[in-house]
């Protein structure tokens, strides 16, 4: 027997002995109670067993816990969270039965009362359902017992409501109204405070249910980290007790292990630890380490068959792989690489040059000239790396192919020569990422240029330019292009917006620029130019006559316009920021002087920005303080000499200015979104003064456009009218038509409901727009109010003429009442009142005065004419 078999056999003969306690030649004594005579099995498993044990009870432990904490998340989830929804149901029902109910008995209008009376009854069974849920849904005697007083207060309030509802019907309004407020509404407060009181009692024992397992929840956590605890302390034990006993022991077997390994046969076995565990078996068994060296040879076996699984994982990789060595001669390669290259089965075999692998794919991939100086370029890249002593070389480049293909190679060089590479075809990757930087550069609608690159290219232009060369910059604006968006809609506008950009392209040179830098905002860079800034103009001209054109979009027909504002450089900055913001400060001046224009840049038109800036900052604070005035003009009927109402003009009490009109900032509260505040402090201060005034005088009070959008105007009139307990039908809102361009069923059905509820609606500045017929015709407004404009030019203009003699026809035939504004002149009047118009506004009745001054106006209109 060899030397392994005898080294098998002595731990074969020592397990025997080992397993009972004792040699087998040894007498029968009783062992030695030891440490180092348990087995470490036995002593892991002891460990672990009692690890397991700890875990399991922790387990038990926490399953009896989540099972306490379910069953109260079920009694909240299945139970008490539905009871909370039906009641919460009930209570918003039987608030919107009130409010029903209230409206009912404020209601005299037949059809109204119909439309309630339908609600109220599907109401009603809504209430019915939500009562019969939660009585199906097993309430405490306590809730069920409130449950019943709410039901028992709610049929009481039924059974009132319909004795008032009686007497609506037998025509007792006052007695109807008057029983509503005693019966109806107490018994319904107090049916409504017993379902808060048993809402609040339902929440509570939700509450109550969600601390307790709250508390079981905090009690399992507590145990559980104890148990955790333990369970560290005894692992940690665990660790220590096999550091010591099992781990030191195996080092030294490791050490006497490295020793035989390295060729030292004088490795003292024999000096081994007297332990009669798996440690000594294992401490005798080294001895057989030997006879174990034979066992290379599987080694050897197994290094083969690594070397077919690394060959058959190269060859399934998706990449092409290639490695040379420091001869240039490959190695290994893929089929993904001799695909990639379309290289032939004889230029992939190992000790091939990298030299003929190039030339082949130049030859084939690249161009034809440039191959030879392709071979050489990448050969001298490897080489120059190599003589470098590069021991590690990571890069990546990128080959463009004839067929248009993109390829990326990764370069590692080894430590001893030669390298590794990673080849990939990344075509769709840079296609997507060219898109991706196309993309943040240019505007997803139009495809033109966005801001960042607008500037860069405004630098671009600055650097590139020669002396003398001056570079223009035009920023352009669409004129009633928020009209197209709000009247078509959005997917028209940016059709329209593409269509611009298109009609932009057409009007520049190649060498330009044209971007779009937001919205309806567009900017040209022209450079190049002989003549600045006539050429600049010339092109300004040409796009406002270009974007003017009427356009065809869905069926629609469109007109807009274009407002252009123009800064050149080097006059004015050469800071491509600063130019963008001089040619923006040159546009809203072109705005500010009429439509479809086009300004140059002026330093003074900073000072003008400043100063419109400084007015929206003291605009706001004034909105704030409440730094504003009221003024009233009288409109009177000539036919009987009166005073018939006032409108509400509004002044501002500028700090620095004096007393401003309207005119002098109206428009820019409109653009800040101040005239939202403005109007509702005018409403509020218009309704208190008039209701110092006789009965029968009215106040006109204008409505901006802004005040349709953004909130409840109808709210806003009626509170006003409430806090100066003014009639409704003493109040009329005067709108223009721009607050109908959008042509809207809400925007309708909010002026209908304020003139059901008794307000009037006018009509201002009749005639100046160019659907004001259709408006008319959709909504019976009391009053049209004629623009002042055809009062001042009737007497030279014949057209003039003719549009006063129709709208005193159309107000004749639709029942509307005419008033003319502007008037000025007695001649003026005397030619109004032959037109048919009765109801004159202006200067000859008198300007608009403090409200201090309207009880004498009243009462004296002749003394207001001659102060006027």
């Amino acid at each position: 027997m060899g030397s392994k078999g005898f080294a098998l056999g002595q731990v074969q003969g020592r397990s025997l002995w080992w397993g009972s306690g004792q040699r087998p030649d040894a007498p029968m004594t009783h062992p030695r109670r030891s440490p180092q005579r348990v087995s470490i099995s036995f002593k892991l498993m002891a460990a672990f067993g009692l690890a397991l044990s700890l875990i399991v009870g922790m387990g038990v432990f926490g399953l009896a816990q989540l099972h306490k904490v379910n069953r109260f998340a079920n009694a909240i989830r299945t139970v008490q969270l539905p009871q909370i929804e039906t009641l919460e149901q009930i209570r918003r029902w039987t608030s919107e039965h009130r409010l029903l109910a209230t409206r009912q008995v404020q209601t005299t209008e037949f059809r109204q009362l119909a439309e309630i009376a339908t609600e109220i009854e599907a109401s009603q069974k809504l209430i019915a359902a939500a009562e019969a849920k939660y009585l199906a849904s097993a309430p405490t005697p306590q809730e069920r017992a409130l449950f019943s007083i709410f039901r028992r207060l709610w049929e009481a309030y039924g059974q009132a409501l319909a004795s008032v509802q009686a007497r609506l019907e037998n025509g007792e309004l006052a007695a109807a109204s008057a029983e509503f407020d005693r019966a109806v509404l107490g018994t319904f407060e107090n049916a409504a405070r017993r379902l808060e009181d048993l809402i609040g009692i339902t929440k509570e024992a939700a509450r109550q249910a969600a601390e307790d397992a709250a508390a079981v929840y905090r009690w399992a956590i507590l145990l559980t980290l104890g148990c955790i605890v333990a369970a560290t302390v005894l692992t940690s034990i665990v660790i220590l007790w096999i550091s010591s006993d099992v781990s030191m022991p195996l080092l030294r077997i490791a050490e006497a292990m490295r020793r035989l390994a390295e060729g030292q046969d004088d490795v003292p076995l024999d000096d081994r630890p007297q332990r009669q565990d798996e440690i000594g078996v294992l401490m005798e068994a080294v001895a057989g380490y030997r006879d174990a060296l034979a066992s290379s040879r599987r080694f050897s076996a197994e290094a083969r068959l690594e070397h077919h699984r690394l060959q058959a994982a190269i060859s399934n990789m998706p990449l092409g792989l290639s490695m040379f060595d420091a001869g240039e001669r490959l190695i290994i390669c893929n089929e993904a690489y001799a695909a990639l290259y379309g290289l032939p089965a004889s230029l992939t075999r190992p000790g091939t040059t990298l030299e003929a692998i190039l030339r082949q794919v130049n030859r084939t991939l690249l161009d034809a000239e440039a191959s030879e100086a392709g071979v050489q370029e990448v050969l001298e890249r490897y080489r120059a790396e190599l003589r470098q002593g590069v021991t590690r070389y990571h890069g990546r480049h990128l080959r463009e192919m004839s067929d248009g293909r993109t390829i990326s190679v990764i370069l590692h060089v080894m430590a001893g020569g030669g390298w590794v590479a990673v080849h990939e075809d990344v075509t769709e990757r840079h296609s997507a990422e060219r898109r991706i930087r196309h993309m943040a550069r240019h505007d997803a609608l139009t495809d033109l240029p966005n801001r960042v690159l607008f500037r860069e290219r405004i630098t671009e232009a600055l650097a590139a330019g020669g002396e003398g060369e001056r570079v223009a910059v035009l920023c352009l604006d669409l004129d009633h292009f928020k009209d197209v968006n709000d009247t078509l809609g959005h997917p028209v506008g940016d059709r329209l917006l593409q269509a611009v950009a298109a009609r932009l392209r057409e009007c520049v040179r190649m060498t330009d620029t044209v971007a779009r830098l937001g919205g309806d905002e567009f900017a040209i860079i022209q450079r190049g130019a002989p003549q600045q800034p006539q050429a600049a103009a010339a092109l300004a001209v040409r796009l406002i006559e270009t974007i003017g054109a009427p356009y065809q979009i869905d069926g629609h027909r469109l007109v807009i316009g274009t407002s252009v504002g123009i800064a050149v450089a080097p006059e004015g900055s050469t800071e491509p920021d600063e130019i963008l913001k001089n040619s923006d400060m040159a546009l809203y001046a072109a705005k500010a002087g009429g439509r479809s224009n086009f300004c140059h840049f002026d330093p003074e038109m900073e000072q003008r920005l400043q100063s419109r800036r400084r007015l929206e900052t003291d605009l706001r604070q004034a909105v704030e303080t409440g730094a504003f005035e009221m003024r009233y003009q009288p409109v009177v009927d000539v036919t009987r000499n009166r005073v018939t109402g006032f409108e509400a003009l509004l002044r501002w009490r500028h700090p620095e200015r004096g007393l401003l009109p309207p005119s002098e900032f109206l428009q820019v509260a409109e653009e800040i979104g101040a005239i939202v505040p403005i109007g509702m402090w005018v409403l509020q201060h218009a309704c208190h003064d008039a209701a110092l005034w006789p009965d029968g005088v009215k106040v006109a009070v204008n409505i901006s456009p802004r005040q349709f959008r953004g909130q409840d105007l109808r709210e806003v009139v009626a509170g006003a009218l409430w806090a100066a307990g003014l009639p409704p039908q003493r109040l009329e809102l005067e709108i223009t038509e721009t607050a109908l361009l959008a042509d809207s069923d809400a925007t309708f059905d909010l002026l209908h409901r304020l003139r059901a509820s008794g307000v009037g609606i006018a009509m201002d500045d009749f005639g100046t727009g160019y659907s004001s017929l259709s408006h008319v015709r959709r909504f019976p407004f009391d009053r049209i109010k004629l623009d002042r404009s055809f009062v001042a030019s009737m007497d030279s203009d014949a057209g003039s003429l003719a549009v006063i003699r129709a709208v005193a026809g159309l107000g004749a035939n639709l029942g509307m009442a005419i008033t003319a504004e502007g008037v000025e002149t007695e001649g003026q009047v005397e030619r109004l009142r032959a037109e048919g118009y009765h109801e004159l506004q202006g200067y000859y009745f008198g300007r608009p005065s403090p409200a201090e001054a309207v009880p004498g106006i009243i009462l004296r209109p002749q003394g207001a004419r001659a102060a006027a």
